[in-house]
């Protein structure tokens, strides 16, 4: 080899070399686990051990309720997909010929998101002579892995193969692949003919398959005035958003028939509609569509009306008989003057997405501050472009070294051409009969070796942007607070959290407070109501740290509303209530605890007794701890009280109680949408009262239905919270209620109290007050 061949080939090796570590890091994914309390599979009481000698009939009821999971929308934690993976791969193993087995199996793969198992189990039930038709799962699995060709293959085949009246579907999940690749004509083209199948199959689709016509019409046409948004097609665009709100509004009125007006005496009707998972016509992505395009526009306050509309409102309708979805601005600013009150509206706009698939948001942040004098103010922050330090507290790798290592490589970018081509220049100079063929085969090298590297720099940096968002950021500050009480909290959720505590809650500070924090009340004793959006439920907002090091809480008096609707009907709920804080109060602590689905018994709470006993000598009522606080008896005790206190062990969907014969103790969300409470405060002093599943009506778990049972203020907690610090902190709040604060500033004090005995967030930041002061 000649030496300007050697050396030629030496520069393509050295850029190998440098470039690999790159190709590395474009691999190093952010692994950011949703963490969330509950996890509903891997804590399932349902679940058994899979073994050879597990049966027929309790692997088919096995995976009936992995099933279910996805039925009952049950939120999946990381935990969950690892225990659902787990279990499916025992079962594949054991190689049972069960009916529809393969399909269910990929359906499971599919809820843990693990794609690949899912199309190689979706594939061995398509041969066994299951049609690939509209419902089976391949084509989530597909989209799922990326594979949109295989994707639209499948789902072109099911339209030949299924019942032409379901093909609506098909057209519809082509035209959000289309939409997910970019082409937003063919898009458009599929949404359409979705609509149109739907137009021709109506009646069947209403009459024999029980379909919910104007709810899917409503979903098609928010894709299609998506698609022509994303073409520059405003008008266009906003008209589809319009109709699909037209079909919503019918939609939500059959659901109040159907379910919430129905035959109440008839077993499973009311109940069912107060799930809101089961219910109809629950507000499509059209309203993020139709908020976008007013920001677009210029017209900001109008995107605010867009950006409440149906919220809540199964709620409102359940509190007040309310049926309408939508709010005005001049509504909103009456709402603010009314509560004195300055409101902080959060939105986090959605993707579309595939159905099922756990919900996207875009990297962007809409806030809007509505002042007590009715002043409204708009930011648009931009997620996208987000910084080093951003990023790596998102990472996995906490090794400072390997930060900089990934961030500086970037820069040697442009001195790699210069190299190449200086090296080139020598060697022309030093061969000059063959200088021609090296500044070719220079200027080749160049080419080949520095498009790749750059193009691969761009990729790893959008999938970056794309991996990270507001929702992580989100779940990560919830996870590492949260995450230090949970001794037995799984691995899964506690890697990817921040490197401490700090640096989530004051890049979270920056992220939602910074840009608004002028226009916040200098009074610390002025209140601020903040709503939430999507994954921001998730946030400790009262230990939010900014650049002061002050907490937000020490600065502000904080309350949480789900939408700024609500709190027009609780501010009302409360106009009816006379408070009484001598009389008329039940207080419960340390229960007789029920036994859980395995058999073993809830652990006592002796902190919690001794906290029930001073709050209720506080209350001038008498304390109801062990055998005697049973379900059955401390139901029949709210309806009359007035304030109700709760320190017991709690999740998102049951408090616990003693049981009886009557029952097992556990009192359920349905045991309280039933009960007619006049309480004016309810104190669920329990373990991860404020968590469930996030909807369009805000968390769905223990707390909302006391809400809707008629209480305007509930104050819940985020995490476990140790029973000693509870207990000292809901003492003080009530201390500070019978000193004449209102229930925010109680709780603020109380906080503040106990800040300064134990500083860490952990102790004191996880409790809330939801509705109104």
């Amino acid at each position: 080899m000649k030496l300007y061949q050697l050396t030629t080939t030496a520069i393509i090796t050295l850029v190998s070399i440098i470039g690999n570590p790159l190709e590395s890091f474009s691999q190093n994914k952010f692994f950011i686990p949703s963490a969330l309390a509950q996890d509903s599979w891997a804590n399932n009481p349902y679940r058994i051990e899979i073994t050879e000698k597990t049966s027929y009939a309790e692997i088919k009821m096995f995976l009936i309720h992995i099933r279910g999971t996805r039925q009952y929308n049950l939120p999946i934690s990381e935990a969950d997909k690892i225990a659902i993976i787990e279990d499916l791969e025992k079962i594949e193993a054991l190689k049972k010929n069960i009916p529809g087995i393969n399909s269910i199996i990929c359906l499971g793969y599919n809820i843990a998101e693990a794609w690949e198992k899912a199309i190689k189990a979706c594939e061995r039930s398509l041969k066994v002579g299951d049609v690939p038709d509209t419902f089976h799962n391949i084509h989530e699995a597909y989209f799922g892995a990326k594979k949109y060709n295989k994707a639209i293959n499948s789902l072109k085949k099911s339209i030949k193969s299924s019942d032409h009246s379901n093909s609506f579907l098909s057209y519809q999940r082509l035209g959000l692949i289309y939409y997910k690749l970019g082409k937003y004509a063919e898009a458009i083209r599929q949404y359409k003919k979705a609509i149109e199948s739907v137009e021709k199959y109506k009646k069947r689709l209403e009459l024999e398959l029980q379909v919910q016509v104007e709810a899917n019409l409503s979903s098609i046409k928010s894709g299609l005035g998506f698609s022509l948004l994303r073409q520059g097609k405003i008008d266009a665009a906003e008209k589809k958003f319009f109709e699909a709100m037209k079909n919503d509004k019918k939609s939500w009125n059959e659901t109040i028939v159907h379910f919430l007006d129905g035959d109440r005496d008839t077993p499973g009707i009311a109940i069912g509609g107060l799930w809101e998972g089961s219910l109809v016509g629950l507000p499509e992505i059209f309203t993020d569509g139709l908020t976008e395009l007013h920001i677009q526009q210029g017209r900001d306050k109008e995107a605010l009306e867009f950006a409440e509309y149906g919220r809540t409102r199964i709620l409102s309708y359940l509190i007040n008989k309310n049926r309408e979805s939508s709010i005005t601005i001049d509504e909103i600013k009456a709402i603010a003057r009314q509560q004195n009150a300055t409101l902080v509206k959060y939105f986090m706009p959605r993707s579309i997405n595939y159905f099922e698939m756990n919900q996207t948001y875009e990297p962007k942040l809409y806030i809007w501050v509505v002042k007590p004098t009715g002043e409204v103010h708009f930011f648009n922050k931009n997620l996208s472009s987000v910084n080093s330090k951003y990023s790596r507290l998102l990472s996995n790798n906490h090794s400072s070294t390997d930060h900089k290592n990934s961030n500086s490589f970037p820069n040697l970018i442009p001195f790699i051409p210069l190299l190449i081509l200086i090296t080139g220049i020598f060697l022309s100079l030093k061969f000059s009969d063959q200088r021609n063929l090296i500044l070719i085969s220079s200027s080749f090298i160049i080419f080949v070796t520095i498009f790749p590297i750059i193009n691969n720099q761009t990729t790893t940096s959008s999938n970056q942007n794309s991996e990270i968002s507001l929702a992580h950021l989100s779940r990560n500050t919830f996870t590492s607070v949260r995450g230090n009480t949970r001794d037995a909290l799984p691995e899964s959720a506690t890697e990817g959290s921040c490197q401490n505590d700090d640096d989530c809650l004051k890049e979270t500070h920056k992220v939602l407070i910074e840009p608004i924090a002028k226009l916040l009340p200098k009074n610390p004793e002025e209140e601020v109501i903040i709503i939430p959006d999507g994954e921001l439920f998730r946030v400790p907002f009262a230990a939010l740290k900014g650049s002061d090091n002050q907490y937000l809480i020490q600065k502000h008096t904080l309350r949480i509303s789900p939408s700024i609707k609500l709190l027009q009907f609780t501010q009302q709920q409360k106009a009816r209530k006379s408070p009484n804080l001598s009389s008329l109060n039940l207080v419960v602590g340390n229960p007789l605890m029920p036994r859980s689905h395995n058999g073993q018994r809830l652990t006592a709470l002796p902190d919690a007794e001794k906290e029930a006993v001073a709050i209720a000598q506080l209350l001038n009522t008498i304390p109801i701890t062990g055998r005697r606080a049973t379900k059955s008896r401390i139901t029949r005790l709210m309806p009359n009280a007035n304030i109700i206190h709760l320190a017991t062990h709690g999740t998102p969907f049951s408090l616990a109680f003693a049981p009886s014969r009557q029952d097992q103790g556990f009192l359920g969300e349905l045991d309280i949408y039933q009960l007619n409470l006049t309480a004016d405060l309810v104190v669920l002093s329990a373990c991860e009262t404020g968590l469930g599943e996030i909807t369009s009506d805000g968390v769905v778990g223990i707390a909302r239905p006391f809400v809707g049972a008629g209480v305007p203020s509930v104050v819940i907690s985020l995490w476990k919270v140790p029973d000693s610090t509870t207990s000292e902190l809901m003492i003080d709040f009530y201390k500070n209620l019978q000193a004449q604060q209102n229930k925010a500033q109680a709780l603020r004090q109380a906080m503040l109290t106990t800040m300064k005995k134990y500083p860490e967030p952990l102790n004191w930041a996880g409790f809330f007050l939801v509705g109104e002061s």
